[in-house]
């Protein structure tokens, strides 16, 4: 009871003390969200960085030449997923992330739970481990709108899964109307996507999201923060419960971008 009451005097604290006044300037330059984000939303994201940055051991290898940017940039990306709801929380289950110079190799588990198979990873979250992240990906997504894929959000996007204790693919959506609706609408959605790719046409959401339910959810939360237009365009469904899940519209960011 303390230690809940501790960190929330703790968060309040942080929330009203100004962020480092170069903070922005970094954003400015690694993290290209900032510039589309309202003057209410970047007040809020830096905010919660602060505490991110401050609850969480972020660790950068000596190999990287700025830590404080890898940090911030990394805060960034994991907060966005946070700006359409009031409170401080800021992913309380995740203690430490840990940056690699490279990619990795990864076991996966497809849709049958005796199908294990490796595959090169960007990112891994583990449940009560530490979050670990590839950080020439994180600095290329976050640097330019051209990529459709954000693996900080991907990784986070397993976090928020595991907020009810099970990372299967289902979201915390707190009616249960809109967990069927999930279940139903993603299972489509699924199969949908096998359908367009077998015939040779891109798809908001990436094929990597068949795996299993886990990383479909993830993989859909990437395209909500990342290619908003195209998922609304594909899977209005799965849009629309996406919105009710962050309180966010994330196409509002990607309206005046033009990506050739």
């Amino acid at each position: 009871m303390f230690d809940l009451w501790f960190k929330g005097w703790r968060r309040q604290r942080l929330s009203k003390k100004a962020a480092p006044s170069h903070w922005p300037q970094i954003l400015q330059q690694s993290f290209w969200y900032w510039e589309f984000l309202s003057p209410p939303q970047q007040y809020r994201l830096l905010m919660l960085m602060q505490i991110f940055i401050h609850e969480k051991e972020i660790v950068v290898p000596k190999e990287i030449n700025s830590a404080e940017q890898a940090k911030v940039t990394v805060a960034a990306a994991a907060c966005l997923m946070l700006l359409g709801f009031e409170d401080l929380y800021c992913f309380d289950r995740v203690r430490t992330v840990i940056l690699q110079t490279k990619s990795f190799q990864q076991k996966v588990r497809s849709s049958s739970p005796h199908v294990v198979s490796e595959v090169q990873a960007a990112g891994v979250y583990s449940k009560g481990g530490p979050l670990v992240l590839s950080w020439p990906q994180v600095a290329s997504q976050c640097y330019s709108p051209e990529y459709t894929a954000n693996v900080v959000i991907h990784e986070f996007a397993h976090h928020i899964d595991d907020l009810d204790g099970a990372v299967d693919g289902e979201p915390p959506l707190p009616r249960r109307e809109q967990r069927a609706a999930w279940k139903e609408h993603s299972q489509q959605a699924m199969e949908r996507v096998e359908e367009l790719d077998s015939i040779g046409i891109n798809t908001a959401i990436d094929t990597y999201g068949l795996t299993n339910p886990e990383e479909f959810f993830a993989e859909a939360c990437e395209a909500f923060f990342c290619n908003p237009n195209l998922l609304n365009e594909q899977f209005p469904e799965l849009y629309e419960l996406l919105m009710q899940l962050y309180h966010l519209d994330t196409s509002e960011w990607f309206r005046s971008i033009h990506i050739d």
